[in-house]
């Protein structure tokens, strides 16, 4: 099982990105300013791409949608990884 936020320590945060401590500390200040940069990309990822294709979708609703949700699976994909939401079930 994988711990979460709180019981997660910057040491192990580096461990995980193969880093040392002090080059985490040099980017960022704390395991706070790791996750705020984490979502921030997250949102650059997934959700703007997905904004861009709902908008350029026009009006039809269940095609925004369809496109949104494709949008999302290929950000997963492009990443290796499989879009936040899947990942949380």
């Amino acid at each position: 099982m994988v711990p979460g936020y709180r019981s997660t320590n910057l040491e192990q945060i580096a461990g995980a990105a193969r880093l040392t401590k002090g080059a985490v500390y040099f980017y960022f200040r704390s395991k706070e300013a790791v996750l705020i940069a984490l979502l921030e990309r997250v949102r650059r990822i997934v959700v703007d791409d997905a904004i861009a294709i709902v908008n350029a979708a026009g009006s039809c609703a269940a095609l925004k949608l369809s496109l949104s949700q494709r949008s999302a699976l290929h950000a997963g994909r492009r990443k290796g990884r499989l879009p936040l939401a899947a990942q949380m079930r």
